[in-house]
């Protein structure tokens, strides 16, 4: 079995490392370049920090030298890094932002200091809404952007019309959305008869749905470890095929 994974380029790759221990073959195809500002992070006002990317995670331990404030990570990947980089107090939502907005929530008192919100240029919910209507204060601090591919490469192009892929991997609406506009522009349709999607939630899956594929499935909690999970039950259910 192989599968094209869409996430960027440095989470791309940690994912291929992970499915080659399974023994899931991967291309990379980043339809999202992260574009870091390289700002510092100033974190000695705040009470604690909201994390809702990798690329955030990266952009916070690269910004800043503080390793004790709470860092609050919306999923496993996020987290992970974080701790990676030394950080002491690290909660995990597993995957969901309304999860990590509940446990802000119920962990953190708002009298106690403003909280700093890292994330991209795009968001999905608005946290800062949530939270404010809880009455903390938060600031945002725009990190990166996240600029979408016009075009597969040569390499994607070619294994997709050979059918040499089996399965493509989602993790963001953004992600999904860059993909069917280039699958539209190239007028590939026909490739999705034998072609099956994994994808990270609903939400995720909802611009790429009709698109024809030959199965769409969904991870069974929205972080890597659950989709990774999917990938290992569909090369089991189905088999490996060999590719050229």
């Amino acid at each position: 079995m192989k599968v094209l994974i869409t996430r960027h380029e440095s989470t791309a790759i940690n994912l291929g490392n992970i499915l080659s221990q399974e023994g899931i073959a991967s291309m990379r195809e980043p339809l999202l370049k992260i574009v870091p500002k390289f700002e510092p992070i100033l974190v000695k006002d705040f009470q604690a920090l909201i994390v809702t990317s990798a690329s955030g995670s990266i952009a916070l331990a690269k910004g800043t030298d503080c390793r004790r404030i709470p860092v609050f990570a919306v999923g496993g990947a996020t987290a992970a890094i974080a701790i990676e980089a030394g950080f002491e107090q690290v909660r995990n939502a597993n995957g969901r932002v309304l999860t990590l907005t509940d446990i802000i929530i119920s962990e953190l008192n708002p009298d106690h200091g403003p909280l700093l919100y890292i994330s991209g240029e795009n968001i999905s919910v608005d946290i800062e809404k949530i939270l404010r209507a809880e009455k903390f204060k938060i600031h945002r601090q725009i990190v990166y952007r996240a600029v979408p591919a016009k075009a597969f490469s040569a390499s994607t192009m070619h294994a997709l019309r050979k059918n040499n892929i089996d399965v493509v991997s989602f993790f963001s609406p953004r992600t999904a959305i860059t993909f069917a506009n280039i699958i539209e522009k190239e007028r590939l349709r026909g490739i999705f008869r034998s072609l099956k999607a994994v994808c990270l939630s609903e939400a995720v899956a909802d611009p790429i749905r009709n698109l024809g594929w030959q199965e769409v499935l969904i991870s069974g909690t929205p972080d890597q470890e659950s989709l990774v999970r999917s990938l290992c039950e569909l090369r089991d259910r189905d088999g490996s095929a060999d590719h050229d």
